[in-house]
Formats: structure tokens, sequence, C-alpha cells
């Protein structure tokens, strides 16, 4: 049944194909692939059906109605299927849109200019990353125990990759270092700081790094921990804590772009974005 309805079907179109072929040779005289590629593909179909026996070609009632409800079927089926593919695609478009509104710097910055600004600019007592000399700078406020501020030293590890030499990231510890009931704290931050002092910015995110992504504090120690010069990181932690105190962080991540709050209606995986012309900008 199938193929006698297809068998006429496509004898019915033969002569479009042959007038198609006809008009790609002596009226534009160019050969157009789709439309060979397509020509080709009805000749092998109507080749190929023309050599079935002729007891399949017998057309029934019920094989008419069964490839008309099969028709039917695809038909209605291909129809919910665009227009699903038709809203996807118009929400990607909107999100295409949406994306390069958020990404416009201009708007960006008027967003974080429009932020609340930090009471004490210093830096005395940050844990400075990348170029200490750089005219921009971030504040960054963390806690190793904040499972929001994994994603945000990601952040600034990528940042400080692509323009370590143009970025001054200034990192600040949310820790009492005089509550020291917790002694796993106390150690996992002496440490930190002990790193930094002893070894440089690099080795210090490399421990950092290793704790966010582990956070085994048996192993981490093992790796990591030494002798601590408690007076001196004592001092630095307190310092620290006294500055988020001060200007009223109280929550991690922290993020401050030279003096102003990060704006809440961005991610902070935006960041990275507009790093260039804040660079560009304050230089």
């Amino acid at each position: 049944m199938f193929f006698s309805i297809q068998k006429l079907l496509l004898l019915s179109a033969s002569p479009i194909l042959l007038l198609s072929i006809y008009y790609q040779k002596f009226v534009e005289r160019k050969w157009c692939p789709i439309c060979l590629a397509i020509a080709l593909i009805v000749i092998f179909e109507l080749t190929f059906i023309l050599f079935i026996k002729n007891s399949a070609n017998a057309i029934s009632f019920h094989g008419t109605y069964l490839y008309v409800f099969v028709v039917t079927s695809v038909l209605l089926c291909w129809k919910a299927l665009k227009a699903l593919l038709k809203d996807k695609n118009e929400l990607k478009d909107f999100q295409l849109e949406s994306l390069r509104f958020k990404r416009n710097y201009k708007l960006f910055k008027i967003a974080y200019e429009s932020q609340d600004l930090i009471e004490d600019n210093s830096v005395e007592g940050a844990l400075v990353l990348g170029n200490p000399t750089a005219k921009f700078k971030i504040s960054v406020v963390t806690n190793p125990y904040c499972s929001h501020c994994k994603e945000a030293h990601v952040i600034i590890e990528n940042i400080l990759e692509k323009y370590g030499d143009d970025i001054a990231v200034n990192l600040r510890f949310n820790f009492n270092p005089l509550d020291i009931a917790d002694s796993q704290r106390k150690i996992l931050h002496f440490n930190l700081i002990r790193i930094y002092e002893e070894k440089g910015d690099k080795q210090f995110l490399r421990a950092l790094h290793s704790w966010f992504e582990n956070k085994d504090f048996e192993n981490w120690t093992k790796q990591f921990a030494s002798i601590v010069d408690e007076e001196k990181v004592l001092s630095i932690l307190k310092n620290q804590f006294d500055w988020s105190i001060r200007n009223k962080l109280n929550f991690t991540p922290a993020i401050i772009i030279d003096k102003f709050h990060y704006p809440s209606f961005y991610e902070r995986s935006e960041l990275e974005f507009f790093i260039p012309d804040l660079i560009e900008e304050a230089v």
C-alpha cells in the first residue's frame, strides 16, 4: 500500500524533476548541488519502487486508512515539535539579548558605582595577590569554611591567571583569631597566613585551592602545616577581622571593586568579563 501511493506521488513529481534539471542546464546554466541531490534521491526511489512486485501495488481501504493515519500522525507530531523548536529558538534569542545587555560595561559601571561605599579602603593587613603596584584593585573577604567561597576563588584564580600583572587582589579572612574555641579553624587560618608570609602568593593560592577542593583537614595539615610564628600571624588576622568589622562585612564571599560593593544584580562569574575595561579605566 505504501509503495503504491509512493509510486503515484513520485511519478507525479517526475515532470517537475525534469523541469528542474532543464532549468538548471539551459536557463540558469548553473547546477544546484542540493537540487541534484534531491533529484537523485527521487530517481533512486522511483527506480526501486518500479521493481516491487505487482501484488504489492494493490490499493485497499485498510491500507489507505493506515497510510493516512501514519501521515497525519507524522504531520501532527511535526507541528508540535516545530512549535517547541520555535519557542526554544526565541528563548535562546532572548537569553542572548539579555546577555548582551548585562555584559555592557557602561551599564555594569552604573550598577557597581550605585552600590554602597566601604568606609575603609586601606590595604593594611590584606594578603596581596597579583601585582601589588597595580592601579586596579579588588578586595575579597573570604572564609575557607564557606560553601560559596569556593566558586569565588575559582573566579579570582582565573582572573589572576589572565590579568595578574595588571590587578591587585587584596584578600582577607573573616576570622576572629581571638575566638580559639575551634582549634581546627585556628590551625588552618594560621598556616594559610604563614604560607603567604614565607612562600608567597602562588604557594598560598595552591594551599587554599587544595583546601577548597577536598576540605580534608588531616591530609591538608600533613601537606601544608608547619611551625607558625603565632604572634605575627595573630596580628595579621586580627587586622583583617577588624577591617571587616569596620566595613560591616559580616558575610562571605564579599567582593569590593575599588571601594564599591560588587552589584548583586550580577553573578560573581560575570566579573571576569569586565576586568579588561576596569583595568583600562584605572590606568
